[in-house]
């Protein structure tokens, strides 16, 4: 139980309120801009996008985030120990999560095309890759200044 309480501490707010921002993020990139016009990112996430376009409803991009994770985050626990995987477990949920939010309950169609792009498949691969930069420069400043 002590080393659960030291867990929490090591993470602390400010970096699950990052976690959360980079979770929410990322699933806004996919679920409107890539989805809609299946076009894949890459790594767990575009293999998720895949797998859940090419199996029955039932199986969402949601399911696939977290089914697909689960060594990675078995080889995380081994290997950088439990302050990093409980981040990688608790950004994967948000992502899972508000992707869920986005597809399956808020009332936005991304069936056919990007609500916030259309069908334009560059424009749709541009706003992406525009996010995922931003997130990145975040994620490299928080890093310049030693909180990694």
């Amino acid at each position: 139980m002590r080393k659960i309480a030291d867990i929490f501490k090591k993470v602390g707010p400010l970096r699950l309120l990052m976690l959360t921002a980079a979770g929410v993020v990322n699933a806004f990139g996919i679920t409107l801009f890539l989805t809609p016009v299946k076009l894949y990112d890459s790594g767990i996430s575009g293999t998720s996008m895949l797998l859940s376009q090419v199996t029955p409803q039932g199986l969402s991009l949601s399911v696939f985030l977290i089914i697909l994770n689960i060594p990675l985050f078995l080889y995380g626990l081994k290997k950088q120990g439990g302050s990093f995987t409980f981040s990688a477990i608790y950004t994967v949920a948000v992502y899972s999560m508000t992707a869920w939010l986005i597809t399956d309950v808020l009332p936005v169609d991304v069936s056919i095309a990007s609500p916030l792009a259309g069908t334009d498949l560059l424009l749709c691969a541009f706003r992406r890759s525009y996010i995922r930069h931003r997130q990145r420069s975040c994620h490299t400043l928080r890093r310049s200044y030693g909180r990694y």
